[in-house]
């Protein structure tokens, strides 16, 4: 199943996508949440840390 999806970033973000790939799987949400989800990964990385 493949869905597409046209968005607007900023080139730096564009570059940095491209140089950085995440693989096939990108997250994507309606609004300005991006400072949520860094918070959140942020803790789930501490968590998991811990539990290693």
């Amino acid at each position: 199943c493949r869905t597409q999806a046209k968005v607007e970033i900023s080139r730096k973000d564009g570059e940095s996508l491209m140089e950085n790939p995440l693989g096939n799987h990108i997250v994507m949400g309606l609004g300005h949440h991006g400072a949520k989800a860094r918070n959140y990964l942020k803790i789930a990385r501490q968590v998991q840390t811990k539990k290693s």
